[in-house]
């Protein structure tokens, strides 16, 4: 639980508009194609780092759900 609330120090700079943006694309992306482990698995390529593993799944999925609820095309 300390990990939590020690990973932003004062003065450090953890707020990274550039990790949104990624969020935001696997959002995008997820509700769109309707696939998203095998996003998540690109986008973590894309990138290098698994600390982005959760943000990146917890988008796909819930523009996943979204889409189900809101078409009845699935």
């Amino acid at each position: 639980v300390a990990a939590w609330f020690n990973w932003c120090r004062p003065g450090a700079d953890c707020v990274t508009p550039g990790l949104y943006a990624m969020v935001g694309a696997a959002a995008c992306l997820g509700g769109v194609t309707r696939m998203t482990v095998s996003l998540v698995v690109i986008m973590f390529e894309l990138t290098g780092g698994l600390e982005y593993i959760v943000p990146l799944m917890a988008a796909a999925v819930t523009s996943k759900w979204v889409l189900w609820s809101s078409s009845d095309l699935c």
